[in-house]
């Protein structure tokens, strides 16, 4: 695949349909960066698999793309690719695509640890582009769930994914795996105290503001205002985007916290990563990038600066320790109740709310819902075990079936990468083993560690 293509398409033929005598080996649900990461630990297995990924996006293509600021740079450094913190001598590395593409003297002239995001998504395309080329990758497609189908005497030995077309809706011919993965990635969330809310026109999730500001550069009624919602980095990346392309419209931040908070660059955790087998040990509040804080500041600064000499009104604002507590719409305006630090509640309307409330998982419960019988739970409830696995009852499967969550321990957004290497590693060595014969009793067995979804 070029180097300029900063999106994949298979050409390659559809690999043969599966029945339920002759399963895939591996199907993986989803085909964003964790998925493509497993991608290339089973294509580097010298033994032949017989492999399937269903995307519903009619291309690969990776979130990162539609960033407010897609070319600010990645918050991981370039050997937190895909594979190299679990085999460096892959052909699949950072550096590898840059040498065999002829980029790697004019990245090494940027002299940047962090790749820039647009030449990050140019990466995962051409490592996507070969699993095109061998026919693991069935786009435009969508799974409604997962069925446990053939059984043994050693239990569930066969699923069946049942799928349909994501253009028409119509149903297509069920696909048949002995091991299935969700990697199904993330979806926008609203914040909880909007909880019922949709997603509108009007009101969106940070992620699509640059399909937005086309419109609202070419705004045409009263002054345009707009709220941010939000402490991470696609909120400072917004601003600052607001700051270059829309500088004559009002725009306001509502923090909840007293400051933004910085990213923890602390070298520290990288060695917990490694210790915690693939897990993110990172925060779950929203933290932004010292580069990204610091750009903030400086135009801020520079803006205010200038519209007092020219006797305007500062433009951006920025509410701290302020909560959003609810929205409505009124008329053509978004409303947004707000209660400050001084506990004072108030409303304020504003033309487009942009929410920058992060990511969660999808919906792997309705994907398993078929076989929530056989789960080792009482409620029902979707735990895994250390490998990722899903933790049916003893006995229920065969031991070369199950189902594997890749992003149950994951934390998203770019602090994905830094574990995506070590956990595609884990996730492929599970797949690929058999289940050991269970240990003597007078033995201490390792005691196995849940993440209950």
């Amino acid at each position: 695949m070029s180097s300029s293509t900063s999106k994949s398409k298979s050409t390659a033929t559809v690999p043969t349909s599966s029945t339920a005598k002759s399963p895939y080996d591996v199907v993986c649900v989803g085909f964003g960066p964790a998925a493509l990461s497993l991608a290339i630990a089973l294509y580097e297995q010298p033994r032949p698999l017989k492999v399937l990924f269903i995307e519903r996006q009619s291309s690969f293509s990776w979130r990162g793309e539609n960033f407010p600021m897609d070319r600010s740079s990645m918050r991981t450094n370039l050997l937190q690719d895909l594979v190299t913190m679990r085999d460096p001598l892959s052909k699949f590395t950072f550096l590898n695509y840059l040498w065999s593409t002829d980029s790697l003297i004019a990245y090494t002239n940027l002299g940047q640890m962090n790749p820039p995001r647009l030449v990050f998504a140019k990466y995962l395309a051409w490592c996507a582009s070969h699993m095109d080329a061998k026919g693991w990758t069935r786009y435009g497609q969508v799974v409604k769930n997962i069925e446990p189908l053939s059984k043994s005497k050693d239990g569930l030995e066969t699923w069946k994914i049942n799928v349909q077309e994501e253009n028409t809706g119509a149903a297509a011919p069920p696909v048949f795996a002995k091991k299935v993965v969700l990697a199904l990635g993330e979806q926008p969330k609203l914040p909880r105290a909007l909880s019922g809310f949709q997603f509108n026109d009007k009101v969106l999730h940070s992620v699509d503001f640059m399909k937005t500001l086309p419109r609202l550069r070419q705004w045409q009624g009263p002054s345009l205002k707009i709220a941010v919602v939000g402490g991470n980095n696609e909120a400072v990346e917004i601003l600052e985007q607001c700051e270059a392309y829309l500088n004559t419209t009002k725009v306001t931040l509502f923090l909840s916290d007293a400051a933004f908070r910085q990213t923890d660059e602390n070298p520290f955790i990288g060695t917990l990563l490694a210790k915690s087998k693939g897990r993110s040990p990172g925060p779950d509040f929203p933290t932004a990038q010292k580069e990204a804080l610091a750009s903030l500041y400086t135009s801020q600064y520079e803006s205010r600066i200038r519209a007092e000499r020219a006797g305007k009104e500062h433009l951006l604002d920025i509410h701290s320790s302020t909560d959003v507590l609810g929205v409505e719409q009124v008329n053509d305006k978004i409303v947004l109740k707000l209660l400050d630090k001084a506990a004072t509640g108030h409303s304020q309307p504003f033309d487009f709310v942009f929410l920058a409330s992060g990511y969660e998982r999808g919906l792997q419960e309705d994907l398993i819902a078929p076989a929530k019988h056989l789960l080792d739970s009482r409620d029902g409830t979707i735990s895994v075990d250390n490998n990722y696995k899903v933790m049916f009852r003893r006995g229920s499967t065969a031991s070369d079936s199950g189902v594997w969550i890749m992003d149950a321990f994951a934390k998203g957004g770019d602090d994905t990468f830094p574990s995506v290497a070590l956990r595609s590693g884990m996730v492929a060595k599970s797949l690929l083993s058999v289940s050991q014969p269970r240990k003597q009793e007078h033995k201490v067995e390792e005691p196995t560690e849940r993440a209950v979804l």
